[in-house]
């Protein structure tokens, strides 16, 4: 089997101390990936931590509340601190609203649901970009066409950065293989 794409890629992921950024932390951490966890809850980020560590994956978390952009400045700071760079960034912290917005009493839930899931990732995003162009990091914003179809890849570099904003829904972690990306993961909203 070839090596993963991810071997020794150091990933920040945001919302991952349960479900889909769990979830990916954990695919990466199989991978190799050297990871750089971000939440809100610092217990939970804890035992996530300690369950890669077991496995043998270098990682640290980091308490973070994306809506706090100071906090993903810090986020951003403790990855290069610890690693000396940033490969990937997996932006996937994400909240959603169970009411129709009609039927709202006020707009503060819209303001929360945008400064988690659209400055959350602008911020993280943006204190990034820096550290991903020194490693020649290119984006993947394009979903492939089929399941089973992967995401293209560049002739070079071999470094890559998913940028993936993962909210509610019907969410399903998929793996798509390829002779060139044989781990390229993306999030399936169907």
């Amino acid at each position: 089997m070839a090596e993963s794409v991810f071997k020794d890629n150091v990933v920040v992921i945001t919302g991952a101390s349960a479900g889909i950024g769990l979830e990916i932390a954990r695919r990466l951490a199989k991978d190799g990936a050297h990871l750089v966890l971000g939440a809100r809850s610092a217990d939970l980020l804890e035992q996530a931590a300690k369950e890669f560590r077991a496995s043998g994956a270098r990682v640290i978390s980091v308490p973070t509340d994306v809506s706090d952009r100071d906090q993903c400045e810090a986020l951003i700071n403790a990855a290069i601190r610890e690693f000396g760079r940033i490969d990937t960034l997996i932006n996937n912290a994400g909240i959603s609203m169970h009411a129709r917005f009609d039927e709202l009493h006020d707009i503060e839930a819209v303001e929360r649901i945008t400064a988690i899931n659209y400055f959350g990732a602008v911020y993280c995003t943006w204190f990034a970009l820096p550290h991903l162009k020194k490693t020649q990091a290119t984006t993947r914003p394009e979903k492939p066409q089929q399941p089973h179809d992967a995401w293209r890849a560049p002739a070079a570099p071999q470094k890559t950065v998913a940028i993936i904003v993962a909210h509610s829904g019907q969410c399903k972690v998929k793996t798509a293989a390829s002779v060139n990306r044989p781990s390229s993961i993306y999030v399936d909203f169907s």
